[in-house]
């Protein structure tokens, strides 16, 4: 893990410089852009977000999944949240969803990234090293991914082929179409507010959390349609 002194704001600032460096949260290697507050991450696995300071190391890995997840939760309501030592510490309570669900987010994402998938398969090998879905559906490891393949295959929402990957049925993919739609794939808690980017922080630090709190998880599709006058 980087130090908050590793993070410091390197050469010029009117032309920021991507360096190659292990990820903050999950220490894959991600693209990173050194600055004032906060450095620019982009991991392809946890997706985009800004470390901010003063900055807490994740060093357990029940919490770095968990974090993944909850910033690709972010980025799927166009937000790229900051991500100090106060969210890092709010986030060690935060429990993964159920099976169900995680299985659920792994198909909405498979649905997006092969719109193909419903005649060309798609290989296991190719679909468990997908760090993008690993973190969307709170996987440790190729394994995890593929207990929740088994439950797809279970709801016939996705058709083993000979244990070598697998199609979307057409359940799967009106399954994935309404989850794209609606974001329904737990019980969720809707807020209407501005799309401006002024409002991240009220999102990410205000409502994020207290819908959590009360039992719900956050969804922000109104926040891609509704503003406030």
């Amino acid at each position: 893990m980087q130090s908050v002194e590793a993070h410091r704001l390197t050469g010029n600032k009117m032309n920021p410089t991507n360096h190659s460096q292990d990820c903050p949260i999950c220490g894959s290697t991600a693209s990173i852009i050194f600055g004032e507050p906060a450095n620019r991450v982009d991991c392809p696995r946890c997706g985009q977000y800004q470390q901010g300071r003063p900055w807490s190391n994740v060093s357990d890995i029940r919490h770095r999944i968990v974090l993944s997840g909850w910033v690709r939760e972010q980025n799927a309501v166009a937000s790229v949240p900051v991500v100090a030592q106060s969210v890092v510490e709010r986030t060690i309570a935060l429990r993964p969803p159920r099976y169900r669900e995680r299985a659920a987010r792994a198909l909405a994402v498979i649905a997006r990234k092969h719109p193909g998938a419903l005649t060309n398969p798609i290989t296991y090998g190719q679909a468990v090293q997908d760090l993008e879905l690993q973190a969307c559906s709170y996987s440790a490891s190729a394994d995890d991914l593929r207990t929740l393949f088994k439950i797809l295959e279970s709801d016939r929402l996705i058709d083993d082929k000979q244990n070598i990957g697998f199609l979307l049925t057409a359940k799967g993919l009106l399954a994935a179409e309404d989850m794209a739609a609606t974001g329904n794939a737990s019980a969720q808690g809707f807020v209407a507010m501005s799309f401006d980017k002024s409002f991240n922080d009220a999102w990410t630090n205000g409502f994020d959390p207290a819908i959590r709190s009360a039992g719900f998880r956050p969804s922000g599709s109104m926040r891609k349609t509704t503003s406030v006058e």
